[in-house]
């Protein structure tokens, strides 16, 4: 009953995180940009002809994902991406401080060369921005076809309560062909009893089979 009780005030502390403004992320499309403060957006672009390329991202900031992907046939070439930021807070028993736990960013990209003397770029990156270094980054210039499968990490220093905001990109580009890239966040090594809620309603913690409000949760846990 007690192990149900915390799921159920882990979520419902999700719920409160995100009833206020969350931070403001940015999507990217050839020389356009749009921005968004939602748990997921996206956009879509095409040349200006309409006929030599395209490019679109979108993101769910709730599940994790990330997506790029751009095609070009022209000279012009074709790019798009995604600045992210979201505030997160580890959850669990007051006064804790576990170790051991990693934000993860698996990144998957396709591109396919549609002629010689070309080129695509995959570029990707994480980051604790509440701890004051440079962020753990990903560049790839690629002049032939190929897969790329990889995870770029970052070490979570925070006791409970503590709030960070944690910050994701991706962006792909081509002067003259087509790229597909897609990323997913996630946290490893998280402790029994823990978990971490976002801002804009991720979280770690399994989804309990009932629903329960905020207010009967905290009345039964006392």
């Amino acid at each position: 009953m007690k192990t149900t009780i915390l799921i159920c005030l882990l979520l419902a502390s999700a719920d409160v995180a995100h009833a206020g403004p969350c931070p403001i992320n940015t999507l990217y499309c050839n020389d356009g940009q749009t921005t968004s403060q939602d748990s997921h957006a996206s956009v879509f672009c095409r040349d200006p002809l309409g006929i030599l390329g395209q490019a679109s991202a979108s993101y769910d900031l709730m599940g994790g994902i990330l997506t790029s992907s751009c095609t070009a046939r022209g000279d012009q070439g074709a790019s798009s991406g995604l600045l992210l930021f979201d505030d997160f807070t580890l959850m669990g028993e007051a006064g804790r401080c576990p170790t051991g736990i990693v934000a993860n960013l698996h990144v998957h990209g396709h591109y396919v060369r549609a002629g010689a003397l070309n080129e695509g770029n995959l570029a990707a990156a994480i980051q604790d921005m509440t701890a004051g270094v440079p962020p753990n980054q990903l560049y790839l210039l690629i002049h032939v076809s190929t897969v790329r499968d990889t995870v770029i990490s970052w070490p979570i220093h925070h006791c409970v309560g503590d709030i960070f905001q944690m910050h994701f990109e991706l962006d792909s580009g081509v002067t003259l062909g087509d790229y597909t890239a897609t990323a997913e966040f996630s946290f490893s090594g998280v402790p029994q009893g823990f978990a971490i809620v976002s801002c804009q309603g991720f979280t770690t913690a399994p989804v309990p089979a009932l629903p329960a409000t905020w207010g009967s949760v905290r009345a039964r846990y006392r």
